[in-house]
């Protein structure tokens, strides 16, 4: 007995999903590998840039420091001006000679925060409580960023502004003001100076000293 034949549009169904397959099936490998290649070729190219040169970032350079001693000045210490920052309570001292003798001192002071000294060469300088810093590599250690002055010694005209202050005693009212025309701290250079128990006015000239202890401030307007 015959088997009856299948309908001629039946098979053509089955040839046309056939041939949709197929092609679907190249067509999808073609863009995967596309796809990879492109991957592959973007990765190259990122490989192939050059690294960034990051410049290091500018260090400020070291400052020159004198700890607390006795310095020959000349030899151990080059003579010049030093700003002096005190740790707590300083001193400083400026000798012609060794011995050790009262008549000997060139120049001496006690101070809270900093100071300013000149040394010459062949004298004695001795430190204590602070270090030394050669006043060309200082930068903004005698500019309170407040604008209040206190507590140091100034050169006025550099690191505050000539003119007319008023001068605040402190809060224990036992200031005191001192203006010379340099840093050596002799007694006989000594242009004016006062005990604070009031407020009082007082005239800073350009390239004098001011020096201001014991709670004595000057506040500058910014």
């Amino acid at each position: 007995m015959n088997k009856p034949k299948k309908p001629f549009y039946k098979r053509w169904w089955f040839i046309v999903i056939a041939i949709i397959v197929v092609v679907a099936a190249l067509t999808g490998g073609d863009d995967t590998s596309k796809t990879a290649d492109s991957g592959t070729a973007t990765e190259s190219a990122d490989s192939e840039k050059p690294a960034e040169n990051k410049e290091p970032e500018a260090k400020e350079p070291e400052k020159t420091e004198y700890k607390a001693g006795m310095y020959k000045v000349g030899e151990e210490l080059p003579a010049g001006e030093y700003v002096l920052i005190a740790s707590g309570a300083g001193y400083l001292e400026v000798a012609a000679d060794s011995t050790g003798n009262l008549e000997s001192i060139v120049g001496n002071d006690n101070f809270a925060k900093t100071s300013i000294i000149t040394v010459q060469d062949g004298e004695y300088f001795k430190l204590q409580g602070a270090k030394a810093i050669p006043i060309a590599e200082v930068t903004d250690e005698l500019t309170p960023k407040d604008g209040v002055y206190k507590d140091g010694m100034f050169r006025v005209g550099i690191d505050i502004p000539a003119g007319e202050y008023k001068v605040d005693p402190g809060a224990a009212a036992l200031g005191y003001i001192e203006i010379t025309p340099d840093s050596r701290h002799s007694m006989m250079n000594i242009i004016s100076n006062a005990n604070l128990t009031t407020e009082i006015y007082q005239t800073l000239t350009e390239g004098t000293y001011v020096k201001l202890q014991n709670g004595a401030s000057i506040k500058v307007e910014q």
